[in-house]
């Protein structure tokens, strides 16, 4: 990131009441925000009814899954899956998108997914969470 856009964005005033009363804007706090201010529905209706996608924070932790990636995990307990849990550690270490070929499912069932797996940018320059499309 050049000097110039750090300082600007250091420069810039909380974007919300929970920055200003001195909360840390972490990334946990960031991916917890994000999703307070997107909300489950709204993503739901963008991502919904398409291809496998999740939001999870830096830590792996599954924050949204869409039906269709529920369906490749345990749709009563979503989990990333053990891959996905790898790529969004070596998205949090590299701090860039990351593309991952494989099959997933058994011999009658399996399929075969690329998905790209990228950093949601916080606004101090950190990575606030993890998202996935496949």
């Amino acid at each position: 990131m050049s000097e110039e856009r750090e300082a600007a964005l250091a420069a810039r005033e909380p974007a919300n009441d929970h920055a200003r009363d001195g909360a840390s804007s972490g990334p946990a706090n960031t991916a917890a925000e994000l999703m307070a201010l997107v909300g489950e529905s709204l993503l739901d209706a963008l991502f919904g009814h398409g291809a496998p996608s999740y939001v999870a924070n830096v830590d792996g932790e599954l924050l949204y899954a869409n039906a269709a990636y529920r369906k490749l995990t345990d749709e009563k307990n979503p989990r990333l899956l053990p891959s996905h849990r790898r790529a969004v550690l070596r998205v949090r270490e590299r701090g860039e998108a990351f593309m991952l070929h494989e099959t997933i499912g058994d011999h009658e069932n399996a399929r075969t997914y690329t998905s790209r797996h990228f950093p949601i940018m916080a606004p101090d320059g950190g990575i606030a969470a993890i998202a996935a499309g496949m």
